[in-house]
């Protein structure tokens, strides 16, 4: 690994292993809050053990993954004072099934298109993008949990802007021969018989 690279990923796991203990400390304890930062302490967990990539994406792949990351901080920097029980259920759900597949992907961990050891065991067996699908179901909650046209529109916005982002990643992917058979067995990208 490079040393400039090793660098970064020590800066970006301290970075959110701080935010997640300052985060829960300061909102209490409620279920939501202990979820994002349960989320966040798994990342910055992953960014310190990840793998060096094998290759990065184009910057037009980088840059497909920009707003999925934006749009998704959004959603969750709009989520409801008051969260009904039944949203913040789905979205501690959400938090959970992302918090096992991030795991599941361990050292393979990346925030924007690269290369890296490819996993296909876990809830990888079942959809090729498990976190983005757990992320998808965690923004939902933020956007429904308290309706409004303005969250409607960042939860559209979020998941075209997912699409682009698997699809960006998927063009890197590609590049690998282990990537390709995975795509043979494992045939949808977020949701099993949809998409």
């Amino acid at each position: 690994m490079v040393l400039h690279e090793r660098t970064l990923n020590v800066g970006l796991g301290l970075s959110c292993l701080f935010w997640a203990v300052a985060g829960i400390m300061a909102d209490g304890w409620l279920v939501v809050r202990c979820s994002i930062g349960a989320l966040h302490i798994v990342v910055g967990l992953l960014f310190l053990v990840r793998a060096p990539q094998v290759q990065i994406g184009s910057m037009d792949q980088l840059l497909r993954a920009v707003p999925s990351l934006i749009l998704s901080g959004v959603a969750f920097k709009l989520r409801p004072a008051e969260w009904p029980f039944l949203w913040s259920v789905i979205f501690a759900a959400g938090s959970v099934g992302a918090i096992v597949s991030l795991m599941t992907l361990g050292r393979s961990f990346a925030l924007f298109p690269s290369l890296r050891a490819i996993v296909t065991r876990g809830p990888y067996r079942l959809v090729r993008h498990p976190v983005y699908l757990f992320e998808l179901v965690m923004v939902t909650a933020c956007c429904l949990a308290s309706p409004s046209w303005g969250r409607c529109l960042v939860l559209g916005l979020a998941s075209v802007s997912l699409i682009w982002r698997v699809r960006a990643e998927e063009a890197l992917l590609a590049t690998s021969q282990e990537y390709r058979s995975y795509l043979a067995s494992t045939r949808w990208r977020l949701l099993p018989g949809v998409w």
